[in-house]
């Protein structure tokens, strides 16, 4: 029976937990308000494809994540638009899946859009549907979005957000060299970002720091944990990211990296993100991540690890480190080890479980040699 009146719904009560697990892993019970839910990331959509009932979203990812729950509140509760999901991910089921529902939007993350791309069944699927595919959860290297963008013959939308309460993103309006470089201007609609020093204090505009957000697609609080409460927000509402980054003269968030991910080496901080990048590059290289490894001299070292194209040699680690300084990378950078994986190991929301992948290479006994 359908009640004469609905009952009074307060837009700022906590209606959903979700559950962010991170690049490393930590799991996180977040509480989030109707407002958050349904105002920040439907607005976050409708900046994308501001006509909502055309608006059909395929999802690769499970709609239980942060990145998901944009399905249920963004497209369905605010835009009524239309959400197909899969069963779980698989290469060929998600290639059955555009080529038969024929979606405007494709989200996913990074290593399900490479994986895609590098099949040669999708090289006959019908894209001519597709407006868009929309990577989150990582960022994308500049060589995969160039080979994403070809194999899907659509736009390339770069989303940098959180469960944490953080979101920004590239448009369709962008130029292919923003998109490459950039992560979009910020939203105050959804999110205000700013730049902060290790002191909490704003930076100037152009200057390095701890990217932070506030604004309508912040979470209430972290689920019965006032220690994260305490170490990642502020009493005035501000998320505390963890990750680095600037504003440009242009207005546009750019990446730099993330604290947590520094690989110290002989008392020298490392970051992943341009090894990882330039790794990408290479044409027969589907992914590539760089993972440190336990040194009782110089405390970490790095593996970069790598999913190769079907059918393609394997570079020996001498090999590829040529590869690498011929790109630009310094020597003191260079990887010292060189795993090939069949696949990534992946969390539940699709993205690299860099924390496995560090604890599996920590129970191999290394030899400066690629390991299979």
């Amino acid at each position: 029976m359908i009640p004469d009146r609905l009952p009074a719904v307060d837009p700022n009560a906590p209606v959903r937990f979700l559950i962010s697990s991170g690049t490393e892993s930590e799991p996180k019970w977040i509480a989030y308000s109707h407002n958050a839910l349904a105002g920040g990331r439907g607005r976050f959509l409708q900046r994308i494809h501001p006509d909502g009932d055309s608006f059909r979203g395929l999802y690769l990812m499970p709609l239980g994540t942060a990145f998901g729950s944009t399905a249920t509140f963004g497209i369905l509760s605010w835009l009524g638009g239309t959400v197909s999901v899969l069963r779980q991910f698989d290469v060929g089921a998600a290639i059955r899946a555009i080529d038969k529902l024929q979606p405007t939007h494709i989200f996913g993350v990074p290593t399900m859009f490479q994986r895609i791309a590098a099949d040669p069944d999708f090289s006959k699927t019908d894209t001519s549907g597709l407006i868009a595919i929309i990577s989150g959860g990582a960022k994308m290297d500049e060589a995969s979005i160039r080979r994403c963008t070809a194999a899907f013959k659509c736009g390339f939308i770069s989303l940098y957000g959180s469960a944490d309460g953080v979101n920004c993103h590239t448009t369709l309006e962008d130029s292919l060299t923003t998109v490459l470089h950039k992560t979009g201007r910020p939203n105050p609609d959804v999110c205000a970002i700013r730049i902060v020093d290790d002191r909490k204090q704003e930076v100037p505009q152009g200057g390095t720091g701890e990217i932070t957000a506030r604004g309508p697609i912040t979470p209430l609080q972290y689920v019965n944990n006032p220690d994260l409460d305490a170490l990642y927000r502020d009493e005035n509402g501000w998320v505390y990211t963890g990750d680095l980054g600037y504003i440009d003269d242009d207005g546009y968030l750019v990446l730099t990296g993330r604290k947590k991910e520094i690989i110290i080496r002989g008392g020298v901080n490392i970051s992943p993100a341009q090894i990882e990048s330039l790794a990408s590059s290479h044409p027969a290289v589907v992914s590539a991540v760089c993972v440190p490894v336990t040194d009782h001299d110089l405390g970490q070292r790095i593996c970069l690890c790598l999913v190769m194209r079907e059918g393609t040699e394997r570079p020996s680690l001498v090999q590829f480190t040529r590869y690498l300084l011929a790109r630009g990378l310094e020597k003191n950078k260079l990887p010292e080890y060189l795993r090939y994986l069949r696949q990534m190991p992946l969390g539940p929301a699709g993205k690299v479980d860099k924390k496995r992948l560090t604890a599996e290479l920590d129970r191999v006994r290394f030899t400066g040699n690629p390991v299979a």
